[in-house]
């Protein structure tokens, strides 16, 4: 029986962002190609309840309550995830967040003959620990310390995209193995797209590198435009109260779901002509292949991982926010185009990102048989 455990702050149950839904699929993959697996997730745990439908060892951790205005203190766990890690004596640590946790598993994968997996989530990772720590935050010292032996210690270092690669050789002179985000297959006669209207939707967790409030921005440039719908998905964030609350009361086509289920997102998506992307920087978002897998035309005001939306025609970068709203514009005026795009998007999705195609290539490194 090969034991992996998966060290993550987050239960995929609790908390669904873009590296937990990487996660959960990994898991149905891992529980569908193997019978000899035993599976462990040590999570801090919120207190939501979790059905655990994957049927998993749970490990949770209870939460630290400390201010984050001295930086961030993940380390404070390190104790209680090597005295898990001891226990369980795991073949494989999985580990996808830049934090002292992966530094924890590179280390104690080093002392203890197992293997360290670590999957880059962004792309400000690579290069993060070469900023400045502010003397008012203590903690990121020690935090930054146990980064750093992941960086040197993983026994692989996973990338989302070629940037992240050659980063990493750059400055860590570190080989990344590069394995892109991937999504459940979908069945083309399941997307089904409304002829009244283009549907266009945002979905992120509501954080200002997510840049939401030019989202709404660009919604209410549209807001007399009754052919063209807004819909933003995403984990509520108390400074985006007042924002959201103006916008369903001066924007008629603006709708804010708030939080829904991954397979609900999906249904989204089916039902959507454009997604469009505001953030700052991504490394490979999780969202842009979900939309692809779905006819759905992605438009990006700076994320073009490894050039993939120009190059392969399959979205649109626009650099500014008015560029974004003439980009928006333009397609709405030409629903060929949105056609055309989107059909070329799906095609590209199911030859490149499928979950199949890609978890194979970590089970290998897991060291499990097919």
């Amino acid at each position: 029986m090969r034991k992996i455990v998966f060290l993550h702050p987050a239960h995929y149950e609790q908390s669904m962002g873009g590296a937990e839904y990487q996660i959960s699929l990994l898991i149905e993959f891992l529980k569908k190609q193997s019978a000899s697996v035993e599976i462990y997730h040590i999570f801090e745990d919120n207190r939501t309840p979790i059905k655990n439908e994957l049927n998993i060892q749970l490990v949770p951790l209870k939460k630290i309550k400390l201010n984050k205005r001295f930086g961030d203190r993940w380390f404070l766990y390190k104790k209680r995830i090597v005295a898990e890690l001891e226990r369980i004596q795991p073949d494989v640590i999985y580990t996808r967040f830049f934090s002292s946790w992966s530094g924890i598993a590179a280390d104690f994968a080093r002392q203890n003959n197992c293997t360290h997996i670590w999957a880059l989530a962004s792309d400000n990772d690579v290069t993060r620990l070469q900023q400045r720590v502010s003397l008012l935050k203590p903690l990121d010292f020690i935090e930054n310390k146990w980064v750093k032996k992941a960086f040197n210690y993983a026994n692989y270092i996973l990338t989302q995209n070629r940037h992240q690669q050659e980063q990493l050789q750059t400055v860590y002179q570190r080989e990344g193995i590069l394995i892109r985000q991937s999504t459940d297959v979908c069945q083309e006669d399941t997307i089904v797209k409304p002829n009244s209207h283009i549907a266009i939707c945002w979905i992120a967790n509501l954080k200002a590198i997510k840049q939401p409030e030019l989202f709404v921005e660009l919604a209410e440039r549209f807001k007399t435009n009754q052919s063209i719908s807004f819909t933003m998905i995403g984990r509520p964030n108390k400074d985006y109260k007042e924002l959201l609350q103006k916008a369903a009361d001066r924007i008629p086509n603006f709708h804010y779901l708030g939080e829904i289920p991954n397979s609900e997102v999906n249904t989204q998506l089916s039902q959507s002509h454009i997604l469009v992307n505001t953030s700052q920087y991504e490394g490979f978002s999780n969202t842009f292949v979900q939309a692809w897998m779905r006819k759905v035309v992605v438009v990006s005001l700076n994320s073009n991982p490894d050039g993939l939306l120009t190059d392969k025609e399959i979205g649109f970068v626009s650099g500014n926010p008015d560029e974004l709203e003439k980009t928006i514009g333009d397609l709405v005026g030409n629903t060929d185009t949105i056609e055309k795009t989107g059909k070329k998007a799906f095609d590209y999705a199911q030859a490149n990102h499928s979950y199949a195609l890609n978890m194979a290539i970590l089970t290998k490194l897991m060291g499990i048989d097919e």
